[in-house]
């Protein structure tokens, strides 16, 4: 499977193309990294900067792509146009640049208010698209904004994408997986209107919240916010993610195949119940990132819940779920969905599914 490499860039590259004696800030940079210079260096290129020895200890061809975070600054942009010209030439890949708006190292309040917003916009839009159209999204903070790793970090673990980073004495790839955890999406969701109003406000009142939800549940779910000072509290990057999840999930729609529609029809009652628990679930994107599991042979995502026969096949376009089948046999689901793909199915043909009534 092709991967796509969504790494942090920082600056370094610049500092160690002036110990070249090159001058990294002059507007000819680019005319001097021309594809004879490049391959004619005799030091190892990826030596010039973390992002360069990332691509090179995971062994990239050029089917793969790459997304360079940067923060919102001339000098973060400037550095990643220079390391995707070097990744561009020596390793044939293709690399975009995503600038994170408000993600500004010098305003603290800019930077939690606006940045890290962006910011899982943008990681979220990059892994559900990677998922959907069969590349392996890799996260790597080997690469600068140190402010900005322990929140991409935490990203990573929640949506199940491994994370690298290169150890720098031994220039090794460190690995981590993502976590396989869940979350009470039902207790989240009697708090929910509370941070609608946060959405609005940027923060509430922590001892009227403590008041309204009692201190017990406060405590379960404390790690979702931060202190804002003079007794307020503002989401967290868990908190921001998780309600966002919400949201998304109440605007989401789900839409079954002619196939699907008909097998959801023509269940019984305990296997309807099942598949409605898990049609209303995949809506939620850190859930589909919890059971998001991949067939050999079909370009269809699959999830699964855990210890169950029943599963679902389908992809997500524009935050709208496509499901394909819907598999209550384990047996069938290993001789069926082998062959199928998403262009096989014409979404225009595809009814909105609706809870079956008990």
């Amino acid at each position: 499977m092709d991967k796509d490499v969504i790494i942090t860039c920082g600056t370094s590259i610049i500092r160690n193309l002036k110990e070249m004696g090159l001058k990294p800030e002059h507007k000819d940079i680019f005319n001097k990294l021309s594809r004879s210079f490049i391959q004619g260096l005799t030091e190892d290129v990826s030596s010039l900067s973390a992002e360069l020895s990332t691509f090179e200890l995971l062994n990239l061809n050029n089917s793969d792509t790459s997304a360079f975070i940067t923060t919102d600054t001339d000098l973060g942009t400037h550095a990643a146009l220079l390391v995707k010209r070097i990744c561009e030439i020596h390793f044939d890949i293709s690399v975009e640049i995503k600038t994170i708006s408000g993600l500004n190292l010098n305003n603290i309040q800019q930077f939690k208010r606006d940045g890290l917003s962006q910011l899982i916009d943008t990681l979220d839009y990059r892994v559900e698209n990677d998922r959907n159209y069969g590349r392996s999204p890799i996260i790597s903070i080997s690469g600068g904004i140190k402010p900005v790793i322990p929140y991409i970090s935490v990203y990573s673990m929640l949506r199940c994408v491994p994370l690298t980073y290169v150890f720098e004495k031994t220039r090794e790839l460190i690995t981590l997986p993502g976590l396989p955890i869940e979350f009470d999406f039902s207790l989240l969701s009697t708090i929910e209107k509370h941070f609608k109003e946060l959405d609005e406000k940027a923060c509430v009142s922590k001892s009227r919240l403590i008041n309204v939800i009692g201190p017990d549940t406060f405590s379960f779910i404390e790690g979702l916010f931060d202190d804002a000072g003079n007794g307020k509290i503002t989401p967290s990057i868990f908190g921001m993610m998780l309600f966002s999840d919400i949201e998304k999930a109440s605007k989401s729609k789900v839409f079954l195949s002619i196939t699907a529609d008909k097998n959801y029809s023509r269940l019984n009652k305990k296997d309807q119940n099942s598949f409605d628990l898990l049609l209303e679930r995949v809506k939620n994107p850190f859930w589909r990132s919890s059971k998001l599991y991949k067939f050999e042979g079909t370009d269809l995502n699959v999830w699964k819940p855990g210890n169950t026969a029943h599963r679902i096949a389908g992809w997500v376009e524009n935050e709208q779920i496509y499901i394909a089948a819907l598999y209550e046999s384990h047996d069938f689901y290993e001789r069926d969905l082998n062959g199928r793909k998403r262009n096989q199915y014409d979404i225009k043909t595809f009814v909105e599914w609706r809870q079956s009534i008990t």
